[in-house]
């Protein structure tokens, strides 16, 4: 039996309780999009 939480879980709560946490991962996830997303990046307001 795993000691630790599962990555998925870990990573939910941790957005859950951290806006800055929260707002790197749409980042991060908008820049890995084709293009790298700059139309959307733009039109969401980074």
């Amino acid at each position: 039996m795993p000691l630790t939480r599962d990555f998925k879980e870990t990573v939910q709560v941790r957005a859950a309780r951290d806006p800055e946490f929260r707002e790197g991962l749409l980042k991060e996830g908008v820049e890995c999009l084709p293009g790298r997303g700059n139309g959307l990046a733009v039109a969401i307001g980074f």
